[in-house]
């Protein structure tokens, strides 16, 4: 019986700490700041009003990573992307007794800068659990949108500088983030989702909302 009560305290001892291990910790950290980079693919969608005909379109989004380190268990992380969102939809109209095809696709390219509130979970010397959540800030360097119209046999195609047409594409949006990702040693692999709260153009009322997968790498 003796026995029997060590070994179930030992046990109990042993979850204990292993839970202590992922939990919160305050202990100082390694590093005040980790660097990184980040490479992955975007799934990208409009969200918002008349927006039913849209559909997913794939991107890039890349570029340093900076983990500002509170303690152990928390961070800021931070860093600065090369983003690209957008959306294709296909249009059939009828036009004078003719149907009008027309296939657009719209990409924006943007430079983005996350402000993510990370809780590490830490399991042990290689690996690593962040959960994060915050606010994101992205600027418009480019966007592109064409479109390639089909009527009474005849095809044309177009293409705009989304940012310099009169439609007042915005340059400037923010939304909310929320992600996981995993550290083995220094290799990164995570999954986020963006929603956007501000309009792609000026009083629509239209948003981008983002999925992305990322792997990386921790200097």
């Amino acid at each position: 019986m003796k026995k029997i009560l060590l070994a179930a305290v030992a046990a109990v001892m042993s979850v204990g700490a292993s839970a202590q291990a992922v939990g919160w910790d305050n202990g100082a950290p390694e590093k005040t700041v980790t660097l990184g980079v980040r490479a992955g693919m975007n799934i990208a969608t409009m969200g918002g009003e008349d927006t039913s005909d849209t559909k997913t379109k794939f991107g890039f989004r890349g570029g340093v990573s900076a983990d500002f380190n509170i303690v152990r268990s928390f961070s800021i992380n931070s860093g600065l992307f090369f983003t690209q969102k957008g959306c294709k939809g296909d249009i059939v109209e009828d036009v004078n007794g003719g149907l009008v095809s027309a296939d657009c696709r719209m990409t924006m390219n943007f430079i983005e800068l996350p402000v993510y509130l990370s809780y590490h979970l830490n399991f042990d010397a290689l690996n690593s659990t962040q959960i994060f959540f915050g606010p994101y800030f992205d600027f418009g360097v480019y966007g592109k949108m064409t479109a390639s119209t089909k009527y009474s046999g005849q095809k044309t195609s177009a293409s705009v500088d989304v940012f310099d047409d009169p439609y007042e594409f915005k340059r400037f949006h923010a939304g909310l983030g929320l992600g996981a990702s995993h550290t083995y040693g220094n290799f990164v692999f995570g999954l986020s989702y963006q929603w956007g709260l501000t309009d792609v153009v000026s009083g629509v009322g239209n948003h981008w909302n983002n999925f992305n997968v990322s792997v990386g790498y921790n200097f």
